[in-house]
């Protein structure tokens, strides 16, 4: 992550973007991260009740610390605690927006009666409070100050705008611990932070990563990924398919980004695990049990509309082989689709699917030529923004709006994942 790559503790030296906690016996006070607002977070500590006053005096009595921000109440059994970003460490800047990966959390307990250096009077709770701790902390979701990082970068939307619906639900990984703030509504997104589950890198070069029209000497290109797995349909452990509700396994978007000059252009896909409802083989070697035809129809198209909702129009791409185990996957995927996509009514023109294989998808412009075989192509692929100079008021000039989003399926998540990265250089190298 080059000279981004940095850990940062919640000073205001370090980071502007801090909140003040103050700790009493009452209550929780939380500033918001710009104080000049006049406004404080007071959380009772007995009732639990949230409420938004006029800065006030600190607390008489109350401990003072500063943090990056506060993820949300956590409610187990009767004791509640409070989620709070102690460490976090910068790993990019996209548009002068800095995306932090949370290093060090702590879990506050709102109970006065805890056992001495223990978080909970129940020692089961204490020890899963402590496993909580851990797994936040090095696990590392991410956390963007500015915006909401559960949405696409195509369509940023800022954290003081976000309202109950405008975050993407899949991906807001601590959405029930926020439910305490969302309750407060429009006053309460001053103190929420929506996190995603993810992975992002991100380079400055000093060369092209792609094949673009001339620049000028000197220019600096910026190459970020994004990556956000979805919060749904993660248990049992190992599960595959989609679920009843439609949600797939193992589903995770990819955003990859390039900034120079004067030009941001922007490539999103998606991946999941194959979307009909299946299990996986007890043991290796064993062929995967596929559900029935009707229950992978209504769960596809479920899952084809959310994806229709998201993004307008969805290519299916499928790369599973018709030999082997995945020849039953193949088989129940394609049967479904037809149905589904009938059943859908206006929206079933919303949705396509092609098939290939990786080793063809892989190949310099492999997915191109195959979506032009198809005549399925719907383009643009990506987004561009293009600016005017620097001094001529930064306006966009030409804008362009990726109008289809890919959503991979083939045997394996690494496979799938190089198969977007093909994909967005072959497709921002095509709109540059």
């Amino acid at each position: 992550t080059g000279a981004d790559d940095e850990e940062y503790a919640a000073t205001s030296e370090t980071n502007p973007d801090v909140c003040t906690l103050y700790i009493s016996a009452d209550e929780f006070v939380c500033t918001q991260r710009n104080t000049t607002r006049g406004r404080v977070l007071t959380i009772a500590r007995e009732s639990g009740i949230c409420g938004v006053t006029a800065v006030s005096s600190a607390p008489f009595g109350a401990q003072e610390r500063t943090v990056h921000g506060l993820m949300g109440v956590l409610h187990r059994y009767q004791e509640a605690f409070l989620v709070v970003i102690v460490n976090a460490r910068k790993v990019a800047t996209i548009a002068g927006g800095r995306i932090f990966e949370i290093s060090r959390v702590e879990l506050l307990p709102f109970t006065l009666y805890a056992k001495k250096g223990q978080k909970s009077r129940n020692d089961g709770v204490a020890k899963e409070i402590k496993a909580i701790e851990s797994y936040l902390s090095n696990e590392g979701p991410l956390l963007l100050p500015d915006y909401d990082l559960t949405r696409s970068w195509l369509s940023p939307c800022s954290v003081s705008e976000m309202t109950h619906e405008s975050s993407v639900d899949k991906f807001f990984f601590n959405k029930e611990l926020s439910l305490d703030f969302l309750g407060l509504g429009q006053l309460g997104t001053a103190w929420l932070v929506p996190t995603i589950q993810g992975f992002v890198a991100s380079e400055t070069l000093a060369a092209p990563p792609f094949d673009v029209p001339q620049v000028p000497l000197g220019t600096t290109f910026t190459l970020t990924s994004i990556t956000r797995s979805s919060r749904t349909r993660l248990w049992p452990v190992g599960a595959a398919g989609l679920s009843e509700e439609g949600d797939a396994a193992e589903y995770a978007e990819m955003e990859v980004l390039v900034e120079f000059a004067n030009i941001r252009a922007a490539y999103l896909g998606a991946r999941g695990s194959c979307p009909v409802v299946w299990q996986r083989p007890a043991k290796s070697g064993l062929e995967c049990h596929v559900g029935s035809h009707e229950a992978s129809t209504a769960a596809l198209s479920l899952h084809a509309r959310s994806l229709i909702a998201s993004h307008g129009h969805v290519l299916f791409l499928s790369l599973l082989q018709g030999t082997g185990e995945e020849r039953a996957l193949k088989g129940a995927f394609d049967k479904a689709f037809e149905e589904a996509r009938k059943r859908m009514g206006d929206d079933g023109r919303k949705v396509r699917t092609l098939s290939g294989s990786v080793t063809r998808a892989l190949l310099p412009g492999g997915v191109s030529q195959m979506l032009t075989e198809s005549s399925k192509a719907l383009v643009p692929l990506c987004s561009i923004r293009r600016t005017a100079p620097s001094g001529r008021s930064g306006v966009a000039v030409e804008e362009q709006t990726q109008r289809i989003m890919l959503r991979i399926h083939c045997a394996s998540s690494d496979q799938a994942d190089g198969v977007l990265l093909a994909i967005a250089r072959d497709a921002i190298e095509n709109l540059l």
